[in-house]
């Protein structure tokens, strides 16, 4: 595992990264909530500490790290103070999050993994009028139906993830079997699924859903997917589901007989499940080894690696590098911590690239890049790259609309705030 860390398990409440850390940040001064800073500069930072999302904490504290230390640990050229909760259930991220918010003083918050968490948090900011930006949940509806002014997210949510994948699936075969999780997100995916397959041209072999967790019983799901003779299984499983699934599938002895293929995929989640079980297409936000990254990209990588004992930056590393760098971009915009402002700075984020610039849509604060399609390697012999980058979605920028779908098509009806 890497060195990083954020949610240490020695408590519910913690600093993310002393002075020594990033070399310029100060702790412990007192904060005034106007337009300059007499003191360090808040920011919150809320992940899971516990259950089989803890992972992602490691990966969000690796990223936060390496934008801060890009920024030389401050914004707006005053030093910045991290407070980092967890959001392990709904009543603790809305609890946390009204303490950052109203103890703390936080200018703006970056968090977000699991469903329910995030759209619990994203109505408490909006009720606040504080910028938050998401930095792991791809749930669709946070950029639609659910959509507020002070809410962005950096990752490619499910149904573009779908879309990235299908074009590349229909040539497996165009008889799907869709397998996902028996949840009211999981459900809604799945439905999701079916739409995205019947936009393709594909049709429906079968379906099913498992109970959600790490210790599901798939023996009768991989018999009914046998009996349905698909040619590729879509898969829609959350979390530890992936890993328990592809270990299933593995002792079944179905790796490689069903091209299997999944949404969603975090690097910690595959990674569980082995190098003997690991099989499948996936689509991604980003890939540390992407032979497309950009310089910048490229840069994060290493230092990345060069912090962690050698360990890649999974994707949420970088969703989080992204999501901070925004943060910290938009509040040195504007000079001022004032949250209508730093809004303002977050949508005139340009993550500087020699690839074509990562930005917040006006219309809906979604965060819009390509996808990238990977596909496991028929040999691996690295310890964590498994994959090769087979494509990536849309091959032309201009195209990026279409591919994400306009505000009015996902359901968002931006209000003024």
């Amino acid at each position: 595992m890497t060195g990083f860390s954020l949610l240490p398990g020695t408590g519910r409440r913690s600093l993310l990264l002393g002075a020594a850390a990033v070399g310029g940040v100060s702790l412990g001064l007192p904060f005034i909530s106007c337009g300059l800073a007499a003191g360090p500069i808040k920011i919150g930072v809320m992940a899971p500490n516990a259950g089989d999302r803890a992972a992602a904490a490691v990966s969000v504290g690796g990223g936060v790290r390496m934008a801060l230390s890009v920024h030389a640990g401050k914004a707006m050229g005053q030093p910045v103070e991290l407070v980092t909760l967890d959001e392990n259930t709904v009543a603790n991220a809305q609890t946390n999050l009204k303490k950052l918010i109203e103890e703390h003083k936080v200018a703006a918050v970056l968090g977000g993994t699991e469903t329910a968490q995030t759209l619990a948090m994203a109505a408490i900011a909006a009720d606040a009028k504080i910028p938050f930006v998401v930095h792991s949940s791809r749930y669709d509806d946070l950029t639609g139906k659910n959509c507020n002014p002070w809410l962005f997210r950096v990752p490619v949510p499910f149904s573009v993830q779908f879309r990235a994948l299908d074009t590349y699936l229909t040539g497996y075969g165009k008889k799907w079997f869709l397998l996902g999780v028996d949840s009211v997100p999981g459900k809604s995916i799945l439905d999701m699924a079916r739409r995205e397959m019947q936009a393709a041209g594909a049709s429906e072999a079968g379906n099913g859903s498992v109970a959600p967790g790490d210790k599901t019983d798939y023996t009768a799901v991989i018999q009914q997917i046998k009996a349905s003779k698909p040619d590729v299984v879509v898969g829609a499983l959350l979390g530890m589901g992936l890993s328990t699934f592809l270990k299933a599938w593995h002792v079944a002895g179905m790796t490689d007989k069903i091209p299997f293929t999944q949404i969603g995929m975090t690097d910690q989640d595959a990674y569980a499940a082995g190098q003997d079980a690991i099989t499948g297409v996936y689509a991604k936000t980003w890939h540390y080894a992407d032979p497309d990254l950009s310089k910048e990209d490229k840069a994060f990588v290493v230092d990345y690696m060069t912090q962690s004992s050698g360990v890649p930056p999974g994707t949420e590393a970088w969703q989080a590098y992204i999501g901070m760098r925004s943060l910290l971009s938009a509040i040195d915009t504007a000079a001022s911590i004032e949250s209508p402002k730093i809004r303002d700075g977050l949508l005139a984020f340009n993550y500087p690239s020699d690839k074509p610039i990562l930005r917040f849509r006006d219309s809906d604060h979604q965060m819009m890049h390509r996808v990238a399609v990977l596909e496991t390697k028929t040999v691996i012999s690295d310890k964590y790259n498994w994959w090769d980058v087979e494509t990536h979605y849309p091959e032309k920028i201009a195209d990026l609309d279409k591919l994400y779908g306009n505000a009015a098509q996902n359901g968002c009806m931006m209000t003024a705030s």
